[in-house]
């Protein structure tokens, strides 16, 4: 009966962390975020929030290009990255679309 006792204890306890290390596994871990990016929301647009585009892929040897809402070639530019502003994109390596 002691034994029993013992064991239903144990079994008690274990099953109270199990339901702790459980809830604590299914909650999700905070995401490191970059507040001065976003990722675009369409092949061509920006979210309101983070109208500056960036472009990773340019011809010119540079490591980015920028482009603003109402520059040349705004409407057409494709963004790997979306800026809340100009300094955001900056401070990321990019530079303004001289067009």
């Amino acid at each position: 009966m002691k034994w029993f006792l013992v064991c239903l204890v144990f079994f008690a306890a274990a099953a109270g962390l199990s339901r702790r290390w459980s809830s604590e596994a299914a909650s999700p871990l905070p995401i490191a975020q970059d507040h001065g990016t976003a990722t675009p929301v369409g092949a061509y647009q920006c979210p309101a929030s983070h109208p500056i585009k960036g472009n990773f892929t340019t011809d010119n040897g540079e490591r980015c290009i920028f482009h603003s809402p109402g520059a040349r070639y705004y409407e057409k530019t494709k963004p790997e990255k979306c800026y809340a502003n100009a300094a955001d994109a900056i401070a990321d390596g990019c530079t303004a679309s001289l067009r």
